[in-house]
């Protein structure tokens, strides 16, 4: 990437091919968006209906058992996905643009396979290993609820990785088809659930483990049949791609803590029910992300192989774009939550306040999405530890603070509060490129409108 190429140069550059490439990456970025965007809404359906089919099958305690596992294997995948996906994507994007280090797609295959299983293993082997040492862990219940949700990390973390092999050659549909799988088998499973009348925890958690295992499973049957299973990572594609992955991962991990530092302290402190309650409200809240994130997905291989000229244009106008379409759909979801949880889900009424406490903070909370992905494209991933490390504390210390005294509530005011500070500090860096100004990146431009006309349209140009 041309990093000291200035944006004058990209202007005198206007009359020549860079003013075609720049037009085509463009068309790239809308078109890709686009289909990731579909494919999104796609898992938003299925995510909703999810939500609610769960806590009507299981009721609050239900929901928030079965949220207990998924939350243990939510925190599993995080911890052991350990950067390996956007370190694929930033090398193949990077050194395909060079013939002597170009990387072949079996190359990365092999990257991402083998260290997926090996790393999603680990909490089983953790677990049989504290079986043999009866000492180490106290007896009870929690062997039987960590064996359910560690299954499921070998085959989220092997589809989590495997998918960037598809987003750094371009495979769009692929892609989302390895994304969505999981969520939307689930969202099948759960309505034959409810088509058979049959509830209870018994039955949502071998559907639960059905619908995060099947998907890896077919996953590796593709890879067999296009590229083979039993080739080796390079030593020196290893090495690159852990000294990237360590420095992507570590930001990743520290704001997922953020994120759900509310959850642990609630699990810590409250009774299970609460536990449901809230879960239920901030899967309602965090649907509103599938927006930047999908930006977020097709922005990284693109800013990896773009100038910084381009990048500082690409970024800004994604931005801006991801913050109003999420403020748009946040008031659409807070009156559905408002109309729906009291007439379909009355035990669950007291997630109400908490949606509307937590959905501001979900707003803004697209900016630093949008841009943390686009640190690890320009190669600089730990930049993206600073701001996420200062949330974390504040949302740690504000919600062991509120909890015992303001309750649900209290521990949305601060997560909330959390994601603006997060925000800010992303904002307060990012002021110092070109055409990022604060303006830039939050609020629409006149010439966005045709943005969004061309994406409703499904037209193929980007106006700048």
């Amino acid at each position: 990437m041309k990093r000291n190429q200035s944006t004058a140069e990209i202007a005198d550059a206007s009359q020549c091919p860079l003013a075609e490439a720049v037009a085509l990456r463009k068309r790239k970025v809308l078109q890709q968006s686009s289909s990731v965007f579909s494919a999104q809404m796609v898992a938003l359906a299925a995510g909703v209906l999810c939500t609610f089919l769960v806590a009507r099958l299981g009721g609050a305690e239900g929901k928030g058992l079965l949220y207990r596992l998924q939350f243990v294997s939510s925190v599993a995948l995080v911890l052991l996905n350990c950067g390996l996906g956007p370190a694929a994507v930033y090398l193949f994007r990077r050194e395909a643009q060079g013939p002597e280090n170009k990387i072949q797609a079996e190359e990365m295959a092999a990257l991402l396979l083998w260290p997926s299983l090996l790393l999603g293993c680990l909490p089983l082997a953790a677990l049989e290993l504290s079986r043999l040492m009866p000492g180490l862990v106290h007896p009870g219940g929690w062997q039987s609820s960590a064996l359910l949700a560690f299954v499921a990390v070998p085959a989220c973390t092997l589809v989590w990785n495997l998918s960037y092999l598809y987003l750094a050659t371009g495979r769009i549909v692929a892609y989302n088809l390895l994304r969505a799988s999981q969520s939307c088998l689930f969202a099948l499973l759960l309505l034959g659930l409810w088509l058979a009348r049959i509830g209870g925890v018994r039955w949502l958690t071998p559907c639960w483990i059905a619908a995060v295992v099947l998907p890896a499973l077919f996953a590796l049957l593709v890879l067999w049949s296009s590229v083979g299973l039993w080739r080796l990572p390079g030593r020196s594609l290893l090495r690159r791609a852990i000294g990237f992955a360590w420095r992507s991962h570590l930001g990743a991990v520290v704001q997922y803590l953020q994120h759900r530092t509310d959850v642990v302290l609630i699990l810590w402190l409250l009774p299970v029910r609460d536990l449901g309650v809230y879960s239920l409200a901030i899967g309602v809240v965090e649907l509103l992300w599938y927006v930047p994130q999908a930006v977020s997905q097709v922005l990284l291989p693109h800013i990896a192989d773009s100038t910084e000229a381009e990048a500082n244009r690409m970024t800004s106008a994604f931005c801006r774009a991801s913050v109003a379409t999420t403020a748009l759909l946040s008031l659409t979801l807070a009156a559905l939550s408002s109309w729906a949880i009291p007439r379909l889900l009355p035990a669950f009424i007291e997630a109400v306040p908490v949606i509307w406490i937590l959905l501001p903070g979900t707003v803004v909370a697209s900016i630093f999405k949008v841009l943390a992905s686009d640190l690890n494209g320009r190669g600089q991933p730990l930049k993206t530890v600073f701001p996420a490390t200062a949330a974390l504390l504040f949302s740690a210390l504000g919600c062991g603070w509120a909890l015992p005294r303001y309750g649900l509530r209290g521990a949305a005011a601060v997560t909330s509060l959390s994601y603006f500070l997060n925000a800010a500090l992303y904002l307060t860096r990012y002021a110092r490129f070109p055409e990022m100004d604060l303006r830039s990146m939050v609020l629409l431009k006149a010439s966005d409108l045709a943005w969004y006309k061309t994406l409703l349209a499904g037209r193929r140009r980007w106006e700048s």
